[in-house]
């Protein structure tokens, strides 16, 4: 079974739970698309990202593929977790 440690706001104090932390959708708001596009791509280097994952092992679960904000492939984490990765249009 897995653990969960939660770290203490101030005043309070920790606290330990049972069960496993699932995280099945992210999303970050942004107010304009394209420049938060070009700050993950750009800024972060995703586009550069694929090549170094690929290269450490990072198992890809889809074909990279064009969508009208860019290029998309999946991975999963060591945890199974699925991951998009979005780079620009080719």
């Amino acid at each position: 079974m897995a653990r969960c440690w939660v770290p203490p706001r101030s005043g309070s104090r920790a606290v330990s739970y049972a069960g496993a932390v699932h995280l099945g959708l992210i999303a970050i708001v942004v107010s304009e698309y394209d420049p938060a596009i070009s700050f993950f791509v750009d800024a972060l280097g995703f586009d550069a990202a694929y090549a170094r994952m690929a290269s450490a092992g990072v198992q890809f679960l889809t074909a990279s593929r064009t969508e009208p904000y860019g290029r998309v492939v999946v991975f999963a984490d060591i945890a199974g977790n699925k991951w998009d990765l979005i780079g620009p249009a080719a």
